[in-house]
């Protein structure tokens, strides 16, 4: 897995310290244990398989986001500032179908709520598919993203497209897991709602978020 110090990290424009460290790492420890923030670490291959069995999810649709993910959002051309910044945030999730970019976006900066986010405020998930949170773009493709994506499993990288399921991608990590496993849980609901085939697949991103607590 390709490392990125804190040195570039910081260089990368609208990265998620602006944002992101405001509304979590500078929490009070009250309000993380309420939320149920831990302390940041990255998984190995057995703790990251031992998180799928708590999530319920297989193996074989498990990967790990590559840090060159940051170099690459952190180089998109975009006039709307709001953009880089959605990409950047811990949890996640993306519709895609069966398209190269999402139809619908769940993202931990706009569900609001303490001490759990609030996925479903607006009723988002009553229908499939579900109305969409945040503003979709089409900054990254599923193929662009999957290309920055390591597979827990050896195994092809996935595509969608005819012939393919429904396909939704879940940004997870372990020092967000209870609002990590929130937020799957209403998405295998809603999904179940469909009578296509479909499938999750589970990026985990702890690693991107190493070493910000100390900053």
């Amino acid at each position: 897995m390709h490392r990125i110090s804190m040195k570039k990290i910081r260089q990368l424009p609208l990265l998620l310290l602006a944002g992101l460290s405001m509304s979590i790492f500078s929490c009070t420890f009250i309000a993380k244990e309420m939320m149920g923030v831990r302390s940041i670490k990255t998984l190995d291959d057995k703790k990251h398989r031992r998180f799928l069995r708590k999530l319920g999810a297989p193996p074989g649709n498990a990967y790990s986001i590559d840090t060159t993910y940051l170099e690459f959002i952190g180089m998109r051309d975009t006039q709307r500032t709001d953009e880089k910044k959605n990409h950047y945030q811990p949890i996640q999730a993306l519709y895609f179908g069966q398209q190269e970019f999402p139809g619908a976006w769940f993202i931990n900066c706009y569900a609001g709520g303490f001490p759990n986010l609030q996925w479903n405020r607006g009723r988002f998930f009553d229908t499939f598919p579900p109305t969409s949170a945040a503003p979709v773009d089409s900054l990254v493709s599923f193929t662009r993203l999957f290309g920055h994506a390591k597979p827990l499993l050896k195994g092809p990288l996935p595509s969608v497209g005819a012939g393919q399921p429904y396909t939704v991608v879940l940004y997870w990590n372990r020092f967000m897991f209870r609002q990590s496993r929130r937020l799957h849980d209403l998405v295998r609901e809603n999904l179940e709602k469909s009578a296509a085939p479909y499938r999750i697949l589970y990026i985990n991103n702890d690693h991107l978020f190493t070493g910000l607590e100390r900053e």
